[in-house]
């Protein structure tokens, strides 16, 4: 019903979730994500390598902005 009521196919969203067809594929990109440090959501990572989790607000994203525009060039 959750998935009609937001345009998709009723039926084909019930036979991925009975096949399980996309199990593997989510399992595996659970695992790279946990292993970059993300363990919940949101996480945002700037720059590929500052990781920044949980709801931080706009005054902080911005904060955390002006920090890392302060780092030298990599």
């Amino acid at each position: 019903k959750i998935a009609a009521s937001i345009g998709l196919d009723a039926t084909e969203a019930r036979a991925v979730l009975d096949d399980q067809r996309y199990a593997e594929a989510v399992r595996a990109e659970e695992k790279f994500w946990t292993s970059q440090g993300i363990s919940g959501v949101p996480a945002v990572i700037f720059d590929r390598k500052h990781l920044v989790t949980g709801a931080q607000g706009a005054e902080n994203y911005g904060s955390i902005l002006d920090q890392l525009a302060a780092l030298p060039a990599a």
